[in-house]
């Protein structure tokens, strides 16, 4: 009677250790996939579904527009 309980008591630890390997190695799989989503969007700033344009002017009198140079508004990189 007693080696019967220990031998259910005893599958059922293994069973739960089975299952609980599984649940560590899926947690630990959705952590890697967050932790890289939140680096290529937070930290290197990829965006993969932000559009964007680009805008060329050509201006005879450019008010002291350099080529090749940052445009600011009171100082503030605007371009």
């Amino acid at each position: 009677m007693i080696a019967t309980t220990a031998d259910a008591l005893v599958r059922l630890v293994r069973a739960g250790h089975r299952r609980q390997t599984w649940l560590s190695v899926a947690g630990l799989a959705l952590t890697l996939v967050l932790a890289t989503a939140y680096l290529l969007a937070g930290a290197l700033r990829v965006t993969p579904f932000a559009s964007s344009y680009r805008v060329t002017v050509q201006l005879p009198e450019s008010g002291g527009l350099l080529p090749n140079q940052d445009v600011a508004l009171r100082g503030v990189r605007i371009g």
